[in-house]
């Protein structure tokens, strides 16, 4: 997707509507590894700080919502098969509630 500047968001999956991204614990610094104030060294001696990182995948997913899109972020530790079926089925629901609550 393309936003007004022409930066040009990618996302992991699209289904229908629903966006999801698989964010890996390390690349996206899983909130149940890092606190906000961490800084991680990346490859090339590149530090970033974990807000930053944090703040660019939260622009990226406003980005998505902003233009109509249901957003699913899964992370690495958490991710399965089921795990993924359950959250689009919820996620399913909660869209059609939301239509019948219109």
């Amino acid at each position: 997707i393309t936003d007004n500047k022409q930066k040009l968001y990618f996302y992991d999956f699209k289904i229908n509507n629903l966006l999801i991204e698989l964010n890996g614990t390390y690349w996206h610094c899983s909130p149940k590894k890092y606190k906000v104030n961490d800084i991680v060294k990346f490859p090339n001696n590149t530090y970033k700080k974990v807000s930053d990182i944090w703040e660019k995948d939260n622009r990226k997913k406003q980005f998505a919502i902003d233009n109509g899109y249901t957003f699913l972020t899964i992370w690495e530790d958490d991710f399965s098969e089921d795990f993924l079926i359950k959250k689009i089925k919820e996620l399913d629901y909660e869209n059609s509630k939301n239509k019948k609550d219109n």
